[in-house]
């Protein structure tokens, strides 16, 4: 009697670290998955938040504004204007990360074990 509890713990045991295993494999497709649309989000939101760009850009923006005719200190005050906006413009990482992933909803990670389980049979 023993033996036959041990052998269906033993059996459970195995049923669920191969369970388990099927649980790595999705975790590990999804990750894959969103590799690269995730870099591209990063290397976009980082993208704008680049200093040296955006310097670039205040600078040509006060110099046309100059070369058109505009006084300096108008064209100092609209400047900072522009900069605040473009501060206000950047996005927000956790906003971005959080609409990826709405957007990216696919199915569960239950679903993806047992899609796995029904290929392999």
């Amino acid at each position: 009697m023993y033996a036959v509890a041990s052998e269906k713990q033993e059996e459970r045991v195995r049923s669920e670290v191969y369970e388990l295993r099927e649980v790595f494999k999705a975790i590990s497709e999804f990750l894959k998955d969103i590799r690269e649309p995730l870099e591209y989000l990063m290397n976009t939101f980082l993208g704008s938040m680049d200093g040296g760009k955006l310097a670039k850009d205040l600078a040509a923006f006060y110099k046309a504004l100059v070369e058109s005719g505009m006084d300096e200190q108008t064209a100092k005050q609209w400047t900072e204007r522009y900069f605040n906006e473009r501060l206000k413009l950047m996005p927000n990482l956790s906003e971005l990360l959080s609409r990826f992933f709405m957007e990216r909803r696919g199915p569960g990670l239950r679903e993806l074990v047992e899609e796995r389980e029904r290929e392999e049979e």
